[in-house]
C-alpha cells in the first residue's frame, strides 16, 4: 500500500537478509527489484540485493551498492527468466553499523504477508512467524519488476530492460559481464552479433 509503517536494518556487523516473498506461477522474466527506505537518517554503507528461489538456493546477487535514506532504490539485475516462487531480499554484512533501514507496511489487517527474515545457513521465515505472538501481517515496500511475453501492459510490467553477456559459469557473479544495449529496450528481442574473439568452446 506505499505506506511506511516501520522500518528494520542491521544490528552491528549482523549477517541478515530481510525482503518479501513473492508468489509467481507462470513462466516470467525478472528485470530489477526496487525498495523504498525510511526517511529517518542512519549510516549510508554497502550492501546487495539477492534473488533466492523457491527452496532458499541463491540465483543471483547484485553488485554492492550504498542504500541511502529517504529513497527508492532500483537494483538492475541480469534478466533472471522463472516460473516459481522467489526471495528477493536486501543482504546486510560486515557493516559496522545500523545503515539506512528497509520501509514495511502493516497498514491495514488484510496485507499480504510476505515480509521474510533469513539468517545465514536458515531457511526464510515469515518476520510474523519470528516475532510470533499477536504481530500483524507484514509485508516490505520491495517489488519485482517484470517482463512478460504478452500484448497487455496493464499489469504493473516494465516497458524496458537490459541484455547481458557473460560466461555461464560465472554466473551468478556478474562482475565480467558486459551491457550490450546503449539505451533501455523496448523490443523483446535483440540482435547480439559481435561475437569476434571470443572462444567458441565457451558457453556465454
Amino acid at each position: 500500500l506505499e505506506t511506511c509503517s516501520f522500518s528494520y536494518t542491521n544490528e552491528p556487523n549482523e549477517n541478515v537478509w530481510l525482503g518479501n516473498i513473492f508468489e509467481i506461477d507462470e513462466l516470467t522474466t525478472i528485470t530489477d527489484v526496487e525498495f523504498r527506505t525510511d526517511i529517518y537518517e542512519n549510516a549510508i554503507s554497502l550492501v546487495t540485493m539477492d534473488l533466492f528461489d523457491a527452496d532458499g538456493e541463491l540465483i543471483t546477487s547484485s553488485e554492492p551498492f550504498l542504500i541511502f535514506a529517504d529513497s527508492v532504490h532500483v537494483v538492475d539485475i541480469p534478466n533472471v527468466v522463472v516460473d516459481d516462487d522467489v526471495y528477493a531480499a536486501i543482504h546486510w554484512q560486515d557493516n559496522p553499523i545500523s545503515t539506512n533501514a528497509l520501509c514495511i507496511d502493516f497498514s491495514e489487517p488484510d496485507i499480504p504477508n510476505t515480509a521474510v527474515i533469513k539468517y545465514p545457513g536458515q531457511d526464510f521465515v515469515l518476520l510474523s512467524d519470528f516475532f510470533g505472538g499477536e504481530t500483524p501481517n507484514f509485508s516490505f515496500l520491495v517489488r519485482l519488476n517484470t517482463l512478460n511475453d504478452g500484448d497487455n501492459p496493464s499489469n504493473g510490467e516494465v516497458l524496458s530492460y537490459n541484455v547481458y553477456r557473460g560466461l555461464q559459469s560465472e554466473f551468478p557473479v556478474i562482475t565480467n559481464w558486459t551491457q550490450l544495449n546503449d539505451m533501455p529496450l523496448t523490443d523483446l528481442s535483440l540482435e547480439d552479433g559481435n561475437w569476434e574473439g571470443f572462444d567458441p568452446n565457451e558457453v556465454y
